[in-house]
């Protein structure tokens, strides 16, 4: 992977994870991520799963052009615990040993969880297992603050989505966010946005009519840098919706009705912006195990509250 084969990395990856590393390899570039210096540290092995603890330097760089900056984090602890160096494994029946993804953080029982959580497609619209990231966005004439790019899919057919961005301000978004299957754009399914903005949620309605299909999409937040603290850190919900008509009656006197139903799955994290450099809030993700805590200044006379 960090030969920039991705092609080549997939295969050392659990057919079960193979969509969720498609996500996170979409518009990467070969130069996108580099190591130096990797080494295997302290292994954990519990039955037919297993963590593994790199050491070395793992570099990130945003943007593809003269401009872009390259961001790097180091490890020198083989017994660790930056989710940076962590590498899940899972053994496969014939022996062999395969990298796979941890869904991300749910805190609802909706949405599967775990290193051998399945990413494999999913036929219960309430239990979606959905992965994604955000990143730098590309700047748009005529709109100012930061560009924020979002991308996510899911291990089933969706008809909706809302991301919710507390406490950073949405001042503009996509109204129309491309969807894709391996880098394809479809000429089916699609989105569109809506939202009051400023505000802090957009919510979409369209489809993706398969498994895995890559939603891409942009907002806009206040400031100049998406690396300042508090970062932003979507969260993201899936719902899916189905009719199903009945046809009765007599052929002079007919019938009809239908019946809507309608699913949901998560939260999920789609997690602090790739391409920033690593600080000491890396680990706190709005759905993790140490949420950041946000201090709201109030007007003069008040207090400072979180």
């Amino acid at each position: 992977m960090f030969a920039g084969d991705f092609a080549a990395a997939g295969r050392y990856v659990a057919p079960s994870s193979r969509g969720a590393f498609l996500v996170l390899t979409d518009g990467l570039g070969s130069s996108s991520v580099k190591a130096r210096n990797l080494a295997v540290g302290r292994t954990t092995v519990t039955g037919s799963t297993a963590v593994a603890i790199l050491t070395g330097t793992v570099c990130s760089t945003a943007g593809k052009t003269s401009k872009s900056v390259q961001r790097c984090v180091t490890n020198t602890d083989p017994a660790g615990s930056s989710p940076i160096f962590e590498v899940d494994l899972m053994r496969q029946s014939g022996g062999r040993w395969l990298v796979v993804f941890r869904a991300p953080a749910s805190a609802s029982g909706g949405g599967s969880t775990g290193a051998t959580g399945s990413t494999a497609a999913t036929d219960d619209p309430n239990n979606y297992t959905c992965f994604g990231h955000i990143q730098k966005g590309k700047p748009e004439a005529g709109v100012t603050g930061t560009q924020v790019e979002y991308q996510f899919s899911c291990d089933g057919p969706i008809t909706g989505y809302q991301l919710e961005t507390e406490p950073h301000q949405i001042q503009y978004f996509d109204q129309s966010p491309v969807v894709a299957l391996k880098g394809v754009p479809s000429v089916l399914d699609s989105f569109s946005c809506s939202a009051f903005i400023p505000g802090v949620q957009i919510n979409c309605t369209g489809q993706a009519s398969v498994a895995f299909e890559v939603i891409t999409g942009q907002l806009v937040v206040a400031g100049k840098n998406l690396c300042t603290e508090p970062r932003v850190d979507p969260i993201l919900t899936v719902t899916d919706a189905t009719a199903t008509a009945t046809i009765g009656g007599t052929k002079t006197a007919p019938t009809a009705s239908a019946t809507v139903t309608q699913y949901i799955s998560g939260p999920f994290d789609l997690g602090r912006p790739w391409g920033c450099k690593g600080d000491v809030y890396g680990s706190d993700t709005r759905l993790g195990n140490h949420p950041p805590k946000v201090l709201l200044t109030v007007p003069s006379g008040g207090k400072t509250k979180s």
